[in-house]
């Protein structure tokens, strides 16, 4: 998953240079960031029904910003998915990805 993550990242750069800028204070000037993927249930409970706003809103409550999912059903990652009012079930193994301070 993190391979393609960074290939992910790598693409929105080259399609949009203003990205680059982004990435940059994000991860350098700030002190250190990091892409993290962490299990869906340290936000929601397992088999309930979710969107992703809410699972913005419980990462905003721990100091991460969340850019994505990866489902266990899935074999790619979700950057920005476009669904993300619609609730969703998650289950065991689905990760979100976050992006949170060093530590």
């Amino acid at each position: 998953a993190s391979n393609e993550l960074i290939s992910q990242i790598l693409a929105m750069v080259t399609e949009r240079r203003e990205i680059r800028y982004i990435l940059h204070n994000l991860f350098e000037d700030i002190g250190g960031s990091e892409i993290m993927l962490e299990s869906v249930d340290e936000f929601v409970n397992i088999d309930t029904k979710h969107s992703f706003f809410t699972l913005v809103r419980r990462c905003v409550s721990r100091r991460k910003i969340l850019i994505g999912v990866k489902r266990s059903s899935a074999a790619t990652v979700d950057l920005n998915p476009s669904e993300k009012h619609v609730p969703v079930k998650w289950n065991p193994g689905d990760f979100c990805v976050v992006i949170c301070h060093s530590k």
